[in-house]
């Protein structure tokens, strides 16, 4: 056999060989790790028997490793953010959003608002008005509405970060409440992959740590990502988390990294 040939067949093997090293990476990294469905059914039954409740459907069925990023923020406080809205609110004619009708905290501000209007559809209205401000520029953000509320959350991909969202509260007559929690201008930046802890045992050391005396349910079980306290840090790693949502108002989220309990809001 001629060489060329011979060379030629190598040449094919070689990258027939990357090709399926290269699958088996791909699976390894992407591919979902599924929950079966007795899993899943052991995990009700041991809820029950510590006096927690929890439908089967609300349980994830797969966990998969997961984008880390880092976020950045355009705004060193929330007052310094604050004056720079202000000044956009002035030059678009919002006269209802001011120093004077609001009030400032560490990582959230208040402003009352008394602004009278007709509104058809509070979604597309409070989207409208707040883009008025300024409070989205730039910025990649999800949009959820709960009853008179409007939310905007900053996300990453195709998740939400649960401690960083603009709150409108609206009506058909107009806009009465504009809250900001832990926004400052923020844009997030790409991170490596981290493999995650199955929310199924997220779930069960949750229920065994908390002791419940009494019966309680988990009605949700939600993945997105939380910032934290940040003080004077312009960029910070955000945490992948499982928030577990209870139907007295509790919330907790656990690092999907590692199952550490990360916050608990009550």
């Amino acid at each position: 056999m001629e060489w060329g040939k011979i060379k030629t067949i190598l040449i094919f093997i070689f990258v027939i060989v990357n090709l399926f090293l290269f699958i088996m990476f791909f699976k390894s990294e992407y591919v979902d790790n599924v929950i079966g469905d007795e899993l899943v059914e052991n995990t009700v039954k041991i809820l029950e028997d510590n006096n927690v409740l929890i439908d089967k459907s609300v349980i994830p069925k797969t966990h998969d490793s997961v984008r880390i990023c880092t976020v950045e923020n355009k705004y060193s406080s929330i007052s310094d953010m604050l004056k720079t809205i202000w000044t956009i609110c002035a030059e678009n004619d919002v006269t209802y959003f001011n120093e004077k009708n609001t009030d400032i905290h560490e990582n959230y501000f208040v402003c009352t608002v008394d602004k009278v209007e007709e509104v058809s559809n509070i979604t597309k209205y409070a989207k409208r008005e707040i883009e008025k401000t300024g409070l989205l520029e730039n910025a990649e953000y999800v949009i959820e509405e709960d009853g008179e509320y409007v939310y905007f959350y900053l996300k990453f991909g195709n998740k939400i970060f649960y401690d960083s969202y603009i709150k409108v509260r609206a009506t058909k007559t107009g806009i009465k409440e504009i809250y900001g929690y832990n926004w400052l201008g923020d844009i997030a930046f790409e991170g490596g992959i981290s493999q995650t802890v199955s929310p199924v045992e997220i779930i069960i050391d949750f229920t065994l740590a908390n002791n419940f005396q009494n019966t309680v349910e988990i009605e949700s079980v939600k993945s997105g990502y939380y910032i934290g306290e940040r003080g004077d840090t312009v960029r910070v790693t955000a945490s992948p988390v499982w928030e577990i949502s209870l139907n007295d108002g509790q919330v907790f989220y656990y690092d999907m990294r590692n199952g550490d309990l990360l916050k608990h809001i009550k």
